[in-house]
């Protein structure tokens, strides 16, 4: 069973690094359970309520039409209760489950640094696992492509995905651009605000274009691709991130300790809560 302390503080931890479906008028039907589960029609009268809604400004944000899709399908979706909760498996692992959102601009270290963290966490008896955005892409996120609507699908998908293996009790280490605020605040809502952990790798645009390790800003100066961002696509820098590796002037190894360190301090202010509540229930 992993013990660790930390003496680092949590909110100060900051370092500076080197490395790096169109839809039709008609009434769709659902299959809703077994065969014996008699089906369910879903009118399009209910998307195109979701549609008004979100036009007069009732619902926030831009939605999707598969997001419209999912409302929608709420009334027949009855989600399963797990047979081995997430606090029985943290407890048989010895640690709690969290996920290390790292965010920034391509090339500014977060795929390097994902996968030293884990393999150190690993190391140290931890169960944790890397979620890398291109990794993604090549399955789940295969039919997406890169504008604003898709990188927010894409988003939305990695915290899904972030969520079950939390659930699990797994470390989940993301690394993706995820270059939008609002974006990552759905991330945060899906994930829970108690276990997302926004980690800001802060890296100057001219440092990302020189390091460049896939060509890819060289192609999008060219014109080649279209929607890169730090070229012609917008990335809004997190305004209250939970740390921030400046990644230009330490190296990735480096980056990663601080990253360590940091998991360490959540596990151990965790596992505090957990005795006093512990405590608290033999008191009554």
């Amino acid at each position: 069973m992993p013990t660790k302390k930390t003496q680092e503080s949590t909110k100060s931890m900051s370092i500076h690094s080197n490395d790096d479906e169109q839809h039709s008028d008609s009434p769709r039907e659902y299959s809703c359970g077994s065969e014996e589960t008699a089906r369910k029609t879903i009118d399009s009268s209910v998307l195109n309520e979701l549609e008004k809604k979100i036009a007069k400004g009732m619902i926030p944000g831009k939605i999707s039409h598969s997001a419209l899709q999912e409302d929608a399908l709420q009334p027949v979706i009855f989600p399963e209760d797990a047979s081995v909760i997430r606090t029985t498996r943290e407890k048989h692992q010895g640690h709690a489950g969290t996920v290390l959102w790292l965010t920034g601009l391509p090339a500014a270290g977060k795929s390097t640094i994902a996968r030293l963290t884990e393999l150190r966490l690993f190391e140290s008896g931890f169960n944790a696992l890397v979620l890398d955005a291109d990794n993604i892409r090549r399955g789940l996120c295969a039919d997406l492509g890169f504008n604003a609507e898709d990188r927010s699908e894409n988003v939305r998908r990695i915290a899904h995905v972030a969520r079950l293996f939390l659930e699990a009790g797994h470390i989940v280490i993301v690394s993706c651009i995820s270059p939008f605020a609002h974006d990552r605040e759905v991330a945060r809502n899906i994930v829970g605000l108690d276990d997302f952990h926004e980690i800001f790798l802060d890296c100057p645009i001219e440092v990302c274009r020189n390091r460049d390790p896939k060509g890819l800003y060289a192609r999008a100066l060219r014109g080649e691709i279209s929607g890169f961002t730090g070229v012609d696509s917008e990335y809004q820098t997190p305004s209250n991130p939970v740390l921030t590796l400046l990644t230009a002037m330490h190296s990735s190894s480096e980056c990663s300790d601080v990253l360590v360190k940091y998991a360490d301090a959540i596990f151990s202010r965790r596992m505090a809560m957990d005795v006093h509540r512990q405590k608290r229930g033999c008191d009554l």
